[in-house]
């Protein structure tokens, strides 16, 4: 898709919004990495306008899920590799 498609994504988010009854919040990319805890903050507020600053740091703890341990695509790329260089079934 081309850029000019997403500009115009954007121009139509008010409208949307406007047609569902919901409030909008602009969050960019570049905000994200620039000021990425006021960012989230701002984010959280949005959704729970009763959150203050301290709860979501101090009790609103999320944990992260552990990531995968890749044993398939270890598997996997053992067995591409055994293919190419010809140890492995044809």
């Amino acid at each position: 898709m081309r850029v000019s498609y997403y500009v115009g994504q954007q121009d139509r988010f008010p409208a949307w919004a406007a047609s569902a009854g919901r409030p909008i919040l602009k969050m960019t990319y570049e905000d994200m990495l620039a000021q990425p805890d006021e960012t989230f903050l701002q984010l959280i507020r949005f959704i729970d306008p009763a959150a203050s600053r301290e709860t979501i740091l101090n009790e609103a703890r999320i944990r992260a899920p552990e990531p995968p341990s890749g044993r398939v695509a270890g598997e996997l790329t053992r067995k591409f590799l055994d293919y190419i260089e010809g140890r492995g079934p044809a």
